[in-house]
């Protein structure tokens, strides 16, 4: 595992393989060990990169409550700090899915294909009952 400081947060990520880049996110509560075999299988043939997501993990909470937009944004700092160029594919899964799919549709991040694992989807910023 290694550790870079971005958005002013200690972050531990782990990178290995060559080949077109596949970022993978976890979910809520989780950490970067839940694509540990995934990492191994894919690693002959792509760059896997998988980051433990800010308050997860051996990464360092952040100092308030972050919602989509925030964890998006940290990513396109993320990839950007560790020198990633492109990114081929993103794998989200449950709240990392949301993350994914809310960084490309807002431009923080790109790639060329998005995979989602039970993936929580779209959500609102909107964080409190309507009704």
């Amino acid at each position: 595992m290694s550790n870079v400081i971005v958005n002013d947060l200690m972050v531990t990520y782990e990178r290995s393989g060559k080949g077109p880049v596949v970022v993978l996110l976890h979910g809520w509560g989780d950490s970067s060990h839940t694509f540990a075999q995934l990492c191994t299988a894919l690693s002959s043939t792509r760059e896997t990169i998988v980051v433990d997501l800010p308050g997860f993990g051996g990464t360092q909470a952040p100092p308030r409550p972050w919602g989509l937009s925030d964890y998006a944004d940290f990513l396109g700092n993320f990839t950007k700090k560790i020198g990633v160029a492109s990114v081929f594919a993103y794998v989200g899964h449950s709240n990392g899915g949301a993350i994914a799919i809310r960084g490309l549709a807002k431009g923080s991040i790109t790639s060329e294909k998005l995979v989602l694992l039970a993936s929580a989807g779209i959500r609102s910023e909107n964080k409190t009952r309507t009704k």
